[in-house]
């Protein structure tokens, strides 16, 4: 089975994430939110078409859609500057 590194990585900061709130260390903690929004904005899938709103039968599963995988090369942290 290959390893999904970057998977693994969310895995870890999901963790240390939750070692740092539990010992109340809110720069820790807002660095890794930051972190893991950064990673959770860049995998969400671009809208189709439209304003952006989308009405959704909450009770079916209708807002359920599946995230993007990144590649490798999408996962690499480049600074822009």
């Amino acid at each position: 089975m290959i390893k999904d590194t970057g998977l693994e990585m969310q895995e870890r900061l999901r963790k240390d994430l939750r070692d740092a709130w539990g010992k109340k260390e809110a720069e820790k903690v807002t660095l890794l939110r930051t972190l893991l929004a950064a990673l959770d904005n860049a995998e969400a899938p671009k809208l189709e078409s439209g304003n952006g709103l989308v009405e959704h039968q909450f009770v079916d599963g209708s807002a359920e859609i599946e995230r993007n995988i990144l590649s490798r090369e999408q996962r690499a942290f480049r600074p822009d500057w």
